[in-house]
């Protein structure tokens, strides 16, 4: 019965974080012009061996002020289209 509820708790904490995970890579999933890295070898093949110009925001989906700037990093990047891009890393996930 012990090990039954120490399983349980497992899981329901797995479950919770993968929610977690999901709900913080969702920040910027509507925003057309603006690239969400999720893994190091594709942002060091995109941006850093790269000649395009990029700007690139680390943001934790936990901070309010992140939060509140995806709007406006949104409209930046429709604007800068064709100049220069803009991408984002979420440093709450495992590749930030």
């Amino acid at each position: 019965m012990l090990m039954q509820r120490h399983l349980c708790r497992q899981l329901l904490l797995l479950a919770l974080l993968a929610l977690a995970s999901f709900v913080a890579a969702d920040l910027y999933k509507d925003a057309k012009h603006v690239v969400s890295f999720d893994d190091e070898k594709e942002f060091e093949s995109t941006v850093v061996k790269s000649d395009s110009v990029w700007m690139i925001q680390f943001y934790s989906s936990k901070d309010a002020k992140s939060k509140r700037l995806v709007q406006d990093y949104t409209q930046v990047a429709e604007i800068a289209r064709g100049i220069y891009s803009l991408g984002v890393v979420n440093v709450d996930t495992e590749a930030g």
